[in-house]
């Protein structure tokens, strides 16, 4: 006794019908194989492009989520500092999960050098955790960046430098309004600068955290930025940190502080589906002619069928039996196509040689990658199945609604 024989009647009906016209079954599995391969790699593509795209956000100094006080979202206010900053920020150093975790504060000030004046806003950082939340710091194109042990030192961007006429070396009067509402000079040095060779660094304007605490009178940390070792555990990891923060302080994941970059990844992310969804149904009209033929050619069959007692349920059961049979072959060839392609891009990828560049900068890493991963099983089952039984619907209510009579008529 073969496997056939093991299967209850309809299903082994099924199977043998779909074997009669191999040419047929074969073609249509392969075109939605085809279809579905296509949207699974264009899929996977585009998850691979988002976290690049994120982990440049992050990386950029954004971070993958940030803890600040109540009302630091909305206000963004430099004044504002946590209640308990210390505790926090080592409580985030000693996750296990955390990849990063540095402090900032800030304060708005004019550099002047000569007749020569500049208004910027000064970050306070701490120099040994800032380069490995922000790519941007992490080589001064001329000097050096902070260490731990400097005191009114600078590290300036290309822009403000020039600006300034400054460089290395040179000293810089800073002059701020601090809590009290009274005026405050002091002497920095510029360490470093750093060229990304665009206006972007204009922005660029970093001391240590200690300074910038004695320049506005305030002390402690304005926000906290952290960067995950698994950006996927982002929201696991949120909900288990906010009832650990201190009252009044609160932590916002990367796509609330940077909504415009949430916004545009969630777009992209819809049109990829839509394409896909194309693609999808292009396969689908081919398997679905196919299948009517199919059914306009076993007009006989199914004539007797209905002759000798068969229902309509039964028959319905009988095409959905061979629907669920050739979508597990195009499963099947979908698999073989798509994950070797998607196996290649995420471990190869593509080279953008000097990386995407963004206002001149080159924001995220020379090569792009897709995503691989057990999704794609998911995926496949999803597509494949959904799409032909999807196809299969009209052809087998087509197939109930034929009368025997009329079907033997037209079949003679």
């Amino acid at each position: 006794m073969n496997f056939l024989d093991r299967l209850p009647v309809t299903p082994r009906y099924a199977l043998r019908n779909l074997a009669r016209n191999r040419r047929r079954t074969l073609l249509s599995a392969g075109g939605l194989a085809l279809g579905c391969s296509v949207a699974l790699v264009a899929i996977g593509w585009n998850r691979g492009k988002n976290e690049m795209l994120i982990n440049a956000l992050a990386e950029g100094g954004a971070g993958h989520l940030t803890v600040a006080p109540q009302g630091w979202l909305e206000s963004r206010g430099a004044r504002l500092r946590l209640n308990q900053g210390s505790r926090v920020l080592a409580m985030l150093r000693a996750d296990p999960a955390v990849r990063v975790a540095t402090p900032e504060n800030r304060v708005q000030a004019l550099l002047a050098m000569g007749t020569r004046m500049v208004g910027v806003e000064i970050q306070g950082v701490d120099p040994a955790t800032e380069p490995g939340a922000d790519r941007l710091v992490r080589k001064a194109a001329l000097g050096r960046y902070l260490v731990p042990s400097d005191r009114q030192g600078l590290v300036l961007g290309r822009t403000l430098a020039d600006r300034l006429g400054v460089g290395p070396g040179d000293s810089l009067v800073v002059t701020v309004t601090d809590s009290t509402g009274s005026m405050k000079n002091a002497m920095f040095q510029v360490l470093g600068v750093v060229d990304l060779k665009s206006k972007l660094d204009a922005a660029i304007c970093q001391a240590n955290l200690k300074d910038v605490e004695a320049l506005s009178g305030l002390p402690g940390e304005e926000k906290i930025t952290v960067l995950l070792k698994d950006p996927s555990r982002l929201g696991p990891f949120l909900a288990g940190l906010r009832p650990r923060l201190p009252r009044g302080d609160r932590a916002w994941p990367w796509q609330e502080v940077s909504p415009d970059i949430a916004n545009g990844v969630r777009l992209d992310t819809v049109f990829v589906w839509l394409i896909d969804f194309i693609l999808v149904v292009i396969a689908l009209l081919g398997v679905a002619s196919a299948q009517l033929t199919a059914v306009l050619e076993r007009r006989r069959e199914f004539a007797v069928l209905s002759a000798l007692g068969m229902r309509g349920g039964s028959m319905l059961k009988l095409l959905l039996g061979e629907a669920l049979a050739l979508g597990t072959l195009s499963l099947l060839v979908t698999l073989a196509i798509s994950c070797p392609a998607l196996l290649y891009l995420s471990r190869v990828g593509i080279d953008l040689g000097s990386g995407m560049d963004v206002a001149g900068v080159a924001l995220v890493d020379s090569v792009m990658r897709a995503d691989f991963g057990p999704w794609i099983i998911w995926e496949s089952v999803l597509l494949s199945y959904a799409a032909t039984l999807a196809a299969s619907l009209y052809p087998a209510w087509f197939a109930t609604r034929l009368d025997p009579a009329e079907a033997l008529r037209v079949a003679q």
